[in-house]
């Protein structure tokens, strides 16, 4: 029997190779053991149980990671600016001695020492009153110049991609949201969200002697979670 071959780099078949095959076709058709389908469908993946100790691991490895470095269980958090801003203006309006009572409602007023702000503010910041709400939004007032400026933080991260338009900047190699027409920046220091309402991203960058960074290993557990997640595991942020 002659072949024609359209590409000459093809190398012909031999004639045992349609003896082969033409015997194959001949077979009767054979139904398979009983439960062998069953049985390969139901079947185990190779090393699955490997893979299941692995995600074990990972997922322990995870939630050890958020507990030493008090990442677990801190909620994400978009700052109400409106209320918060309102919150100022019912200050700058009453003056740098306190807030007007209406604006108060939610917070009771303490010592101003009693809760410190997370940030580490300078001298010139004259501390004159401290509000905490229910919801562990505590507001410390401040003067600076002669200005009304009000700090609020609440515990949790920052979710600064659901924020509203507006700058991103760094001041002391932490990330932070401008407002600059309202004088409104937002940042996270280590363990805590962070509204300064009166100040410009460099007035915070001169008033503010230190920014609590976030651990190093935020980073890591956060891209942890983010894989975790996918595979099924609860979100641990």
């Amino acid at each position: 029997m002659t072949r024609e071959f359209s590409d000459p780099a093809m190398v012909p078949e031999e004639s045992w190779e349609d003896e082969v095959a033409a015997a194959l076709a001949g077979l009767p058709l054979v139904e398979p053991p009983a439960g062998f389908i069953a049985e390969a469908v139901d079947h185990r993946p190779l090393f699955a149980g490997r893979l299941l100790v692995g995600l074990t691991g990972v997922a322990m490895l995870t939630f050890g990671l958020w507990y030493v470095t008090g990442a677990f269980g801190r909620p994400g958090i978009v700052p109400e600016l409106r209320t918060l801003t309102a919150r100022h203006a019912a200050a700058q309006a009453g003056g740098s001695e306190g807030v007007n009572p209406v604006s108060s409602s939610g917070f009771e007023e303490v010592a101003p020492e009693f809760s410190e702000t997370p940030l580490r503010t300078t001298d010139d910041m004259d501390l004159r009153a401290t509000f905490i709400a229910e919801s562990d939004l505590v507001q410390v007032l401040y003067a600076h110049e002669r200005q009304p400026v009000s700090i609020f933080s609440q515990p949790g991260r920052v979710k600064f991609d659901e924020l509203p338009e507006g700058e991103r900047v760094m001041i002391d190699g932490v990330l932070a949201w401008v407002d600059p027409d309202a004088s409104v920046v937002v940042l996270e220091t280590a363990d805590s969200a962070v509204t300064i309402v009166g100040l410009s991203a460099a007035e915070v960058a001169d008033a503010v002697q230190e920014i609590p960074h976030r651990s190093k290993t935020a980073g890591f557990t956060d891209l942890v979670n983010s894989i975790t997640r996918e595979l099924g595991f609860p979100d641990l942020s």
